[in-house]
């Protein structure tokens, strides 16, 4: 899977197939590649990179009962969704510039609890003492002695609501309802795509002056969602999973 053509490794791999040592290498292209050949896939943007990876499984690769299951077990002895007014919200991820502001989430959370949810809030052992003063607001805080112990604990919960991470792609593996906040536009190609699912990002694209050193999206894209957006969102994804 090719997601960027311009890498030294892309290179090489492309030289190899023209030169006819990999004559058979087939390549997955997210978008569209000057390099792409006849028996290679191009992802569709209308679909997840998951969903991209099955169909490509299926038509370029000719593979049979392909799925997007990917090993991951059910917790055990756990009851899906059993505290069904419990809402986790994973506030952080990887990159503090992908995160929505902790002032927002504290906001959508007071909305949320006025409507009769309970609100979670979990983080990595080390993010935990910036996120205490949450439980001074009335919220939750669990403490996880590892990540099975997490996945436990999001498989019984209603909803999650977090920031474009590894944690909102585990929630949408455990099939609880996944809301996703992103800067970035194009996140639905790497939306979470197991069980139901929505989006919220930026209405339009914002630009980066790289020239004079403003990066414009990376520092104040929060503000183009404001917590009304991702409040509505929740409702809609919450419609959604009552009719069902």
């Amino acid at each position: 899977v090719i997601e960027n053509d311009n890498s030294e490794r892309a290179w090489q791999l492309f030289a190899l197939r023209n030169n006819g040592d990999l004559s058979n290498l087939i390549f997955f292209f997210p978008t569209k590649s000057k390099n792409q050949q006849k028996n290679d896939f191009l992802f569709d943007s209308r679909y997840s990179m998951a969903t991209n990876i099955l169909n490509g499984c299926i038509h370029a690769l000719k593979l049979r009962n392909v799925t997007k299951e990917n090993g991951l077990l059910i917790p055990e002895n756990c009851h899906y969704r059993k505290f069904h007014n419990r809402i986790v919200i994973h506030p952080t991820s990887n990159d503090r510039k992908k995160n929505w502001l902790p002032f927002q989430y504290v906001k959508l959370s007071l909305w949320l609890k006025n409507q009769g949810f309970s609100i979670s809030f979990i983080t990595s052992p080390k993010e935990r003492k910036e996120w205490l003063f949450v439980e001074e607001r009335g919220f939750q805080l669990p403490q996880f002695g590892s990540l099975k112990e997490a996945s436990e604990y999001i498989y019984e919960s209603g909803y999650f609501i977090g920031n474009d991470s590894g944690i909102g792609h585990l929630a949408s593996n455990l099939r609880i309802p996944t809301l996703t906040i992103s800067s970035n536009p194009r996140i639905g190609l790497w939306r979470p795509d197991w069980g139901i699912g929505k989006v919220v990002t930026i209405p339009f694209p914002l630009p980066n002056f790289k020239g004079i050193n403003f990066r414009f999206r990376e520092n104040y894209w929060q503000y183009f969602i404001p917590e009304r957006r991702i409040f509505k969102a929740f409702q809609e994804l919450q419609k959604v999973c009552n009719q069902l």
